[in-house]
Formats: structure tokens, C-alpha cells, sequence
């Protein structure tokens, strides 16, 4: 037996037969019908994959005061109300906003904080919380330990990361949408705000 080395057809070879549109193909599945077709007969049968849809967005500035806590939680609960995912987003989300007003200079008078979230339906929720910096050098390795909070970050986000300093910060997370068919098992709770 011999081994034979793999042809290939260069690329602007196969472009040129195709662009002729004079190649014919032989059906080989028993259908009725012609026997042979062309490759613009292909291509006008051919079916293209729905495009997933634009992912949705959420977007607001907070001050930096921790009794914003439950309105952040009712509003991300509100947005992402299909999402089964929710839960964890919502905590993670919180846990970064709490940081933010707890470590950052979001924390002083006039202070502030922004939560993104990007909604990709059936594939993966992104989100980030931006805030005013501080003394942290954003370094989530060190920080993202037992018990400390972020350490949740690193347990349950299947990506993230951080960037900044000391004028602005930027820590983000994903977390994918579980398997098509699994419901959640808690859909997100909607607490009235105080």
C-alpha cells in the first residue's frame, strides 16, 4: 500500500471554475429531478444559518451608594427576565457594584459607577462594571481569593478580567447560557425597591 501525498487546488483555481459557473455537479442523492446541476443551482438551494440575533443592551450610571444595592438587583432582574442565566449574573454584577462602592473613589461625594450588560439570546451574557479607580492596581489573581468576594467572580464566570487604575476601572465577566432545553431553576426574583 502506498501512502499518496494530499492534492491541493490553489484557491484562485477553484474561484475561477466557480465564478464560470460552467462546472457540473452529479447529484448522488436519489431524489426526483435533474441529474445534474450546476453550481449556481446549488448555491440558490444552498440554506444559510439564521443570524443570531443582535444582543441586547443595558446600560446606566449609579451613584456610588450602597442603597442602590436592590434597585441595581430589580432592574438587571427586570432585564434579563428571559435569561436563564439570571441568578448569577444579577449576584456576580452586584458584587462588583458593591466593590465598586466600597473600594473605589465611586465611593466619595459626586462618586458614580456604570454596569453594562450585553445579552447574546442562547449564547452568553456579557457584563462589566466600570468605576472611578482608586489605590487597587486591578490585579483580580490576588484578590479573587477565599473568602473575599471577587473570589466568586473566579468561580462562576466562565471568562473576566480587569483593566485601570487609578483614574477609571473596568472589571468584566461572561458567563454562557446553560445547554438549549435546561430551564433555569430559579427565575430571577423581582423585589420591590424602598
Amino acid at each position: 500500500m502506498t501512502i499518496q501525498e494530499p492534492c491541493y487546488v490553489p484557491l484562485a483555481s477553484r474561484t475561477s471554475v466557480l465564478a464560470r459557473k460552467e462546472f457540473p455537479v452529479t447529484a448522488t442523492h436519489p431524489h426526483p429531478g435533474p441529474s445534474r446541476h450546476t453550481i449556481s443551482d446549488l448555491a440558490r438551494r444552498r440554506t444559510v444559518p439564521p443570524r443570531s440575533p443582535a444582543p441586547r443592551v443595558f446600560e446606566r450610571a449609579f451613584p456610588g451608594d450602597p442603597a442602590v444595592g436592590s434597585l441595581l438587583r430589580v432592574i438587571l432582574a427586570k432585564f434579563l427576565l428571559a435569561c436563564p442565566a439570571a441568578n448569577d449574573v444579577i449576584a456576580l454584577t452586584w458584587e462588583l457594584a458593591a466593590n465598586a462602592i466600597a473600594h473605589s473613589d465611586s465611593r466619595l461625594p459626586g462618586g458614580q459607577f456604570t454596569v453594562t450588560i450585553h445579552d447574546f439570546p442562547d449564547d452568553y451574557i456579557y457584563a462589566d462594571v466600570r468605576d472611578e479607580g482608586g489605590q487597587w492596581d486591578a490585579d483580580l489573581e490576588e484578590a479573587a481569593q477565599w473568602p473575599h468576594g471577587l473570589y466568586l467572580l473566579k468561580q462562576f464566570a466562565a471568562t473576566y478580567g480587569a483593566a485601570g487604575g487609578c483614574r477609571s476601572r473596568r472589571i468584566w465577566f461572561t458567563i454562557p447560557y446553560p445547554p438549549s432545553g435546561r430551564a433555569a431553576a430559579n427565575p430571577p426574583a423581582i423585589a420591590a425597591t424602598a
